[in-house]
């Protein structure tokens, strides 16, 4: 079916206006999923880090300096 409604109509604009407020709503809805992922890895990654750090730290005071 031909929509004949010019893009002056304001019922067109509001139709196309809630259709990406519909797509945008669920981008975003995914973003903040993968945001939340992202959190939680970075999170893991931090304390891994952290323990990598002392257990490097602890090899060092313990082994004698190869030069």
């Amino acid at each position: 079916m031909k929509d004949d409604r010019g893009i002056l109509d304001l019922t067109k604009q509001i139709e196309t206006l809630k259709a990406e407020l519909n797509l945008l709503s669920s981008q975003l809805g995914d973003a903040v999923v993968r945001i939340k992922d992202l959190e939680v890895i970075n999170d893991s990654h931090r304390k891994l880090n952290g323990e990598l750090r002392k257990e490097l730290e602890h090899v060092r005071k313990t082994l004698p300096r190869i030069s």
